[in-house]
C-alpha cells in the first residue's frame, strides 16, 4: 500500500478507512461543529491501531476552519477558543516551555518561531517578583533553530534546556505536511503525543517526546505544505501519470507569507489562552 505523507492522525483515519468512515478497532473519534468551526477528537487506544495509521498512541484534536477564516474574526475567536482548550486539557499543571521548531528563513517552515514570538513568557517575572506573579503560571519560550544554521540537533538545544528549566510540560509548535491541499493552513492539530520534526516532508529529526524529554510533550501546529504528487492525483485523479518525479517536492499556497503570520497568530493566542485564562489575557496583552 503506498504511504501517505501527512502529519494530521485524522488524515491517515480517512485513508486507511477508504473514507468509509468504519473505524478501526482500538480507535475513537467524534466530531463537532461550531460557529463554522469543526472539532474533531481522535484517539489511539492499542499498538495495532497505531500501526495502522503510522501514528503514535494518544490523543489528537484537529480544529477546521472553512475558506477564507483570515476575513471572519468570529471564526477566528471561536478557532482559538476551541484550539486554546484543546491544549488546556492536554496539559498538566506547572511550569511550561514553549519551543518554536522550523527555519524562520523558510517561509511555510517559520510557524513555530513565529508562533513563539507572540507567545506571553512569565518566568522571569515569576523569579524576580514571586509575590505579584504568584497566580500566574510560569512559561518560558524559545525558537531553537535548525540544524543547517546552528549545526546542533534541536533535540539536543531542547534537552538541554529542559535539564536546566525542568519544566512540567513542552508544548512544540511547528509546520506540518498534509495529504490535501484543502487542508493547507487552516486545519490545526494538537497532540500529546510529541512530535518528530520533519516526519512529514521526508526529513525526520530526532522525536520529541515524553521518552527523549521526560516530561509530556503537546504538539500543536499547521499544516503548510502537501507532497506534489497530492496535487497531481487531485489534479487527474487515477490519470495521474506514474512516471512523473514528483517525490522530492512539496507545494505550498501563493500566499504562504500571509498565511503563516495569521496561523502562528492564531496558535499563539490558543497558547496564552491555554496557559493565562480567558480572564487575564486581553489585560496583559496589553502589557507584553
Amino acid at each position: 500500500m503506498k504511504k501517505m505523507r501527512t502529519d494530521l492522525a485524522l488524515e491517515a483515519r480517512e485513508f486507511s478507512t477508504g473514507g468509509q468512515g468504519k473505524e478501526l478497532p482500538g480507535v475513537s473519534y467524534e466530531k463537532q461543529e461550531k460557529d463554522n468551526v469543526k472539532v474533531e477528537t481522535l484517539e489511539i487506544k492499542n499498538r495495532k491501531a497505531g500501526e495502522q495509521l503510522g501514528k503514535p498512541l494518544g490523543k489528537y484534536i484537529t480544529i477546521s476552519l472553512k475558506p477564507g477564516w483570515m476575513q471572519d474574526p468570529d471564526m477566528i475567536r471561536a478557532a482559538t477558543g476551541f484550539l486554546g482548550e484543546a491544549l488546556r486539557t492536554l496539559l498538566p499543571k506547572g511550569e511550561v516551555f514553549v519551543i518554536g521548531l522550523g527555519n524562520r528563513y523558510i517561509t511555510p517552515d517559520a510557524v513555530g518561531p513565529q508562533a513563539v514570538k507572540d507567545v506571553i513568557v512569565t518566568r522571569h517575572l515569576k523569579k524576580n517578583f514571586p509575590k505579584e506573579f504568584e497566580q500566574m503560571r510560569s512559561v518560558c519560550a524559545l525558537a531553537p533553530g535548525v540544524l543547517g544554521i546552528t549545526g546542533i540537533e534541536t533535540s539536543e538545544i531542547v534537552c538541554a534546556v529542559c535539564d536546566i528549566v525542568a519544566p512540567a510540560a513542552v508544548i512544540a509548535v511547528d509546520a506540518l505536511t498534509a495529504a490535501s491541499t484543502s487542508r493547507l493552513c487552516r486545519t490545526f492539530q494538537a497532540s500529546d503525543v510529541g512530535i518528530t520534526p520533519g516526519d512529514g516532508a521526508s526529513n525526520a529529526r530526532a522525536a520529541l517526546n515524553r521518552e527523549t524529554l521526560g516530561v509530556p510533550v503537546i504538539a500543536v501546529g499547521v499544516p503548510t505544505v502537501a507532497a506534489a504528487e497530492t496535487l497531481a492525483e487531485e489534479i487527474f485523479g487515477a490519470q495521474a501519470p506514474e512516471h512523473a518525479q514528483t517525490e522530492d517536492f512539496l507545494v505550498t499556497p501563493k500566499d504562504i507569507d500571509k498565511l503563516v503570520t495569521e496561523s502562528a497568530s492564531l496558535i499563539a493566542r490558543a497558547i496564552n489562552l491555554a496557559l493565562v485564562g480567558a480572564q487575564d489575557l486581553a489585560e496583559l496583552e496589553g502589557v507584553f
